[in-house]
C-alpha cells in the first residue's frame, strides 16, 4: 500500500512596532567559505583604472573601461567585504563619477558602438537586447535613447516592472529627467498606486516647463492622464479568483494570503491514485519506528499542489498529476520516467520539494534531481530538467536538460518551484560535485521554447562529507522585477530578472561543517519541508532565514547591507 502526504501552507510574520535591537552576535562579513564569481585579474584591472582616473588620463581609462566589459562583464565586484555588485553596474558607477572631461573623452570613444547596438536592438524591438545596451552604455550620448526605447517597449509589453526600473535607474542618473519622471507617474496609475503617482505628478510639475507627456503618438496633460488611467483601472478592477493559485506562495513574491470560509471542516475527495515514486513506503515501513517517525514528523509534507483553470495539480518525483477540482478525477497523468536517487535520509539531506507553476494554459515543473556521491567521478548524468506541459492534455510542450545548461562535467539538480513571469521561467539550478562541493545558479529560460537566455551563478561552498549532506534547497522571489534567492550556500543575491545583472550579492558567515555535522548526529535534527523559505520583502528590508546560519538576515533591499540579524533560535 502506498502513502502520500501533500500539502499547501502560507506563512506571515508579524513585526512588533518596537525598535529592532541586535539579538545576536554581528555576523562575520568575510564569509571565506563562500565562493562568488568574482576575478582576480578584474580586481587588478579596476586598480589599474584608479591610477589612470588619478592621473586623469580618460583615453586610457576609457580603453580600459570597455576592456574590462569585454572581459568580465558578467562578473562580480566587491564593494566592501562581504558584499558584492555585478562588474558592469559596478563600471557604470565609475563612470558617472567622471568629470566633463571625462566623460567627452568616454563618449568619443563609446558612443558609435552604442549607437550601432542601439539602432540593431531597436529594429528588431529586442528588449533583452535594448537592456543590454542600457547595462553597458547608460553614460554615453545614447544612454537617454535606449533608455526610452526600453521603458516604451517594456510598457507596451505589459512588463511594468521592468519599465519601471529603467525609469527610477534614469532619475538616478539624472534628478532632472522630467521625461522618465512622467513615465513613471504613468506606470504607478497603471499599476493602481495611485498616491505615487500623483507624488510622481508633483515631480514632474516643478522640474517640466508644460507638464505633458507624450501618449499614443500625442502630448497629453499629465495629470488629466494619470487621473483618467487611475480611474479606468479601478474601474476595470476585479478580485483575483480566490481559488486559483497558480504557484507556490500563491504570487511571484511568494506572499499571498488566501482566506475561505466553511461552517465546517469536511473531506470533499481525496486521490488514491500514484504511481510509484520518490516517496513510497510499504505499510510495514510506514508501521516501523523510522516510518512512524518520519509520519509524525512531516517529513513527506513535500507535495504542494497548485491550482488554476479548474483543475488541481501536483507533483510527486518524476511524475505530475492534474485533477478536477471539484471531484478529483484525475484529469492526466504525466510519467517523466525518471530513475534519480531523491534522497537518502542517512545523510541528512532527504528533504525533496515538488511543486508546479501554472501560467497562460501551460504548467512548468522541475523533475529528475539527482545528488552525487560524496566519492566517485563527476559523470554528465542528464537526469534533471524543466519540463513544460500543456495544462489541459499533459503533453510535453518542451523539456530543458541540465546537458544545455553550462554547468561542465557534474550532477545538475533543477530547484523546486519555477517561476513564471514576463514570458519567461526563472528556476534554481544546483550542480553537485564529488567531495561536498555545490554550485548554485539562477538560470533564465523563454516559456515559448525552453532556450537559456542566462545563467548566473550565486554562491559555490562546500555542502558535507563522507556520510552527509547539508539541504541546500533554495526558493526564488520575484519582487518588482528583480529575482531574490537565499541560496543556502552563504550568499543572498539580488539580480534583474531581465538582464540577469547582480544588483547586489551578500555573503555571510555559515555554520561550520563541524558544528552542524554534530548537532545533526548527536540530536537526530534532521531539516524538515517548513525549514525552507523564499526571501520575504518588509517594506524596503529583506528578511531571509538561511538554513546554513544560525540567524535570520535583514538586509536593505537597494544595497544588500544587513541591517539586523536575529538569533535563529528566537
Amino acid at each position: 500500500m502506498k502513502h502520500r502526504c501533500c500539502w499547501i501552507w502560507i506563512a506571515a510574520l508579524a513585526w512588533s512596532a518596537t525598535p529592532w535591537h541586535s539579538l545576536c552576535a554581528e555576523v562575520d562579513p568575510e564569509a571565506a567559505n563562500t565562493y562568488v564569481d568574482d576575478s582576480f585579474e578584474a580586481r587588478e584591472l579596476l586598480g589599474r583604472l584608479e591610477k589612470l582616473e588619478r592621473a586623469e588620463d580618460w583615453q586610457g581609462a576609457g580603453r580600459l573601461v570597455e576592456t574590462i566589459h569585454e572581459a568580465y562583464g558578467s562578473r562580480l565586484a566587491e564593494v566592501e567585504a562581504g558584499r558584492y555588485e555585478g562588474l558592469s553596474g559596478r563600471l557604470g558607477g565609475i563612470v558617472s563619477g567622471w568629470p566633463t572631461a571625462g566623460l567627452a573623452v568616454y563618449r568619443e570613444l563609446c558612443d558609435a558602438a552604442a549607437r550601432e547596438r542601439y539602432e540593431a536592438a531597436l529594429r528588431g524591438r529586442d528588449l533583452d537586447a535594448l537592456l543590454s545596451v542600457l547595462d553597458r552604455y547608460a553614460h554615453t550620448s545614447w544612454g537617454v535613447a535606449t533608455a526610452k526605447a526600453a521603458a516604451d517597449l517594456s510598457l507596451e509589453s505589459g512588463d511594468f516592472a521592468t519599465a519601471r526600473q529603467v525609469c527610477l535607474d534614469a532619475v538616478e542618473r539624472d534628478g532632472e529627467a522630467a521625461e522618465f519622471v512622467g513615465r513613471l507617474a504613468v506606470l504607478a496609475a497603471l499599476r493602481g498606486s495611485e498616491d505615487e503617482a500623483e507624488r510622481w505628478v508633483a515631480r514632474h510639475a516643478d522640474i517640466s516647463n508644460g507638464g505633458t507627456v507624450r501618449w499614443s503618438g500625442r502630448d497629453v496633460g499629465l495629470v488629466q492622464l494619470v487621473r483618467s488611467l487611475s480611474s479606468e483601472i479601478r474601474a476595470s478592477a476585479s478580485p483575483t479568483a480566490g481559488s486559483d493559485w497558480p504557484m507556490f506562495g500563491g504570487d511571484l513574491g511568494r506572499s499571498r494570503v488566501g482566506s475561505f470560509v466553511l461552517d465546517r471542516m469536511a473531506l470533499l475527495w481525496r486521490f488514491d491514485g500514484f504511481a510509484p515514486g520518490a516517496l513510497d513506503m510499504s505499510r510495514a515501513d510506514l508501521e516501523s519506528a523510522t516510518g512512524r517517525q518520519a509520519l509524525e514528523t512531516g517529513k513527506f509534507l513535500v507535495l504542494n499542489p497548485v491550482a488554476g483553470e479548474g483543475l488541481v495539480f501536483f507533483q510527486d518525483a518524476d511524475d505530475i498529476w492534474a485533477l478536477q477540482r471539484h471531484t478529483g478525477t484525475e484529469s492526466w497523468h504525466y510519467a517523466g520516467g525518471g530513475s534519480a536517487d531523491h534522497g537518502d535520509s542517512s545523510d541528512g539531506s532527504n528533504v525533496e520539494w515538488f511543486s508546479p507553476a501554472l501560467s497562460q494554459g501551460r504548467l512548468y515543473a522541475c523533475v529528475g534531481s539527482d545528488s552525487a556521491p560524496y566519492y566517485g567521478y563527476e559523470s554528465a548524468a542528464d537526469s534533471g530538467g524543466l519540463v513544460c506541459l500543456d495544462s489541459q492534455s499533459g503533453n510535453e510542450v518542451w523539456r530543458l536538460s541540465a546537458s544545455q545548461l553550462e554547468t561542465g562535467s557534474a550532477r545538475v539538480g533543477f530547484g523546486s518551484s519555477p517561476l513564471v513571469s514576463g514570458g519567461s521561467v526563472y528556476v534554481v539550478v544546483r550542480r553537485r560535485r564529488t567531495f561536498g562541493f555545490e554550485d548554485s545558479y539562477l538560470v533564465r529560460v523563454r516559456a515559448s521554447d525552453g532556450s537559456v537566455v542566462y545563467q548566473r551563478h550565486l554562491g559555490s561552498a562546500s555542502v558535507g562529507g563522507f556520510g552527509y549532506r547539508r539541504s541546500t534547497l533554495a526558493i526564488p522571489a520575484i519582487v518588482d522585477g528583480t529575482v531574490y534567492v537565499a541560496t543556502n550556500l552563504g550568499s543572498v543575491a539580488a539580480v534583474s530578472a531581465r538582464t540577469g545583472r547582480v544588483r547586489w550579492l551578500r555573503t555571510y558567515r555559515r555554520e561550520a561543517e563541524s558544528a552542524w555535522r554534530d548537532r545533526v548526529r548527536a540530536s537526530s535534527e534532521d531539516v524538515s519541508p517548513w525549514h525552507f523559505n523564499a526571501v520575504m520583502r518588509v517594506g524596503g528590508r529583506l528578511v531571509c532565514r538561511p538554513n546554513d546560519a544560525r540567524a535570520v538576515l535583514v538586509l536593505d533591499q537597494t544595497d544588500g547591507k544587513i541591517v539586523q540579524t536575529i538569533d535563529a533560535d528566537r
